[in-house]
């Protein structure tokens, strides 16, 4: 019986450019390595479809068709906010937001500490929130939509999950 996968130490890098590997042989020194502010990250797939009106004829009435379309990602995830860092993950993005450039970021994110499940891809990148309230450790949250087709997941080696 294998155990349900739980993170104990992840990770997550950002790249300006394209390291050019698929996740099978992708690793965090490739990115610039900004694990250690993330506290949740994950890849989120939704599935997408379009609805067509199919108008009333003479022998049959309006109706609709849905068609299944491409499903879409976005890399989702909380960090702690660190603007006291002059090379910190807030820095960066606000350097380089595609808001600003109209370029994607190439991500790593990594559920265990450098191996397997991994995933890479590219996304669009918008600054991170800035402050908040007195007295709290600062956090931001964020949703990058994926660019350039599905991520690339490389997944774990263990058996099926079975909770018996």
């Amino acid at each position: 019986m294998a155990t349900p996968f739980v993170i104990s130490k992840g990770d997550l890098g950002l790249s300006l450019t394209n390291p050019g590997k698929a996740a099978a042989l992708a690793e965090l020194s490739d990115y610039t390595d900004f694990s250690c502010v993330v506290t949740s990250a994950k890849i989120t797939a939704t599935t997408n479809s379009n609805t067509t009106n199919v108008p009333a004829t003479f022998c049959a009435t309006a109706s609709e068709e849905t068609i299944p379309a491409s499903s879409t990602y976005t890399l989702e995830g909380t960090v702690l906010q660190d603007p006291d860092a002059v090379a910190g993950l807030q820095a960066f993005i606000w350097a380089n937001s595609s808001s600003e450039t109209g370029d994607p970021i190439y991500f790593y994110l990594g559920l265990t500490d450098g191996g397997k499940p991994k995933c890479v891809g590219q996304v669009l990148v918008s600054e991170l929130d800035f402050g908040g309230p007195a007295g709290e450790v600062l956090t931001a949250d964020f949703s990058w939509p994926c660019t350039g087709g599905r991520p690339d997941i490389e997944f774990g080696t263990t058996d099926v999950f079975d909770a018996d």
